[in-house]
């Protein structure tokens, strides 16, 4: 499950190349996460996973959310238009990794340990490497959209296991945050909404390939050790780099190579160490 997650998901910038310039970037955000939650809430109507919202007490993580959910959609679809399917799938994850180390310390109060430290000094080696010979190409604005969308991927998913509510009703309130956040945005910005056509079977495509990835990925750490499912999501940035070369003939160059493999190294490092001590547990 964990594996096929990360095929959806790295299969994220395929749909937005094939989008192209058909919405705008928070308006395809709005439209794909309101398809999400138009589709579950009578799913988790029916199954009684919809329990009251406990407003007061969980204002804070709320907003945190929202503020997440701003920058996740919109940066990526951008950063994917302007790098392409495989940086803007490297640079993300990178944002990604090193920000659940930050988020991990101020949230959870979890050690920074020696792999940590290790695994962020090879993952800022990693986005160095992609950046210096490819910001003259394509500016900083495309590779930093996409690091400031894994951030604040991170930050969603530390407050996600923040609330106390059910993988069904979080997920819900996830999509919503990101209907009631780009929403006004796209407004803000007139971002354009193509016509019914071959953007719209994109856009369908995008909203089914998510719901799976999230359905799928919840689902398979609940039946799989935590590290174990990360490494297993490291595949989301293979897939991410195969897509792009495949279908889109990117090509990167050998210092880019070098920056991905350093991220892997990076991204592997503490899930290596946790998996090791799970395993040693369970003998």
């Amino acid at each position: 499950m964990i594996v096929v997650s990360s095929l959806f998901y790295g299969s994220y910038g395929v749909w937005t190349k094939l989008m192209g310039r058909g919405f705008g970037s928070f308006a395809q955000v709005a439209l794909r996460a309101g398809l999400i939650v138009a589709l579950l809430v009578p799913i988790a109507y029916v199954r009684n996973q919809l329990q009251p919202i406990r407003w007061a007490r969980d204002l804070k993580w709320f907003g945190l959310l929202l503020i997440a959910c701003a920058f996740i959609g919109g940066p990526l679809y951008y950063s994917t238009l302007i790098v392409g399917v495989g940086l803007s799938s490297t640079v993300f994850y990178a944002g990604f990794v090193l920000a659940m180390f930050l988020f991990g310390w101020i949230f959870s109060r979890e050690r920074f340990t020696l792999d940590k430290l290790i695994a962020t000094l090879l993952g800022l080696l990693g986005l160095g490497l992609i950046f210096a010979p490819t910001a003259s190409r394509f500016g900083f604005l495309g590779l930093g959209a996409g690091v400031l969308s894994g951030v604040a991927a991170a930050l969603e998913l530390v407050v996600s296991q923040k609330l106390p509510y059910s993988p069904m009703q979080t997920t819900i309130l996830t999509w919503s945050a990101s209907v009631i956040t780009c929403v006004p945005v796209a407004l803000l910005l007139g971002d354009h909404v193509s016509p019914l056509g071959l953007p719209w079977v994109y856009l369908l495509l995008f909203a089914a390939a998510a719901l799976a990835a999230s359905w799928l990925s919840i689902s398979g750490v609940k039946r799989l050790s935590a590290g174990a499912a990360g490494i297993l999501g490291l595949l989301e940035i293979v897939f991410g780099v195969l897509f792009g070369v495949t279908f889109f003939a990117e090509r990167p160059s050998s210092l880019v190579v070098a920056g991905i493999v350093a991220i892997l190294l990076a991204a592997a490092i503490p899930y290596i160490k946790e998996y090791r001590f799970e395993s040693n547990l369970g003998q």
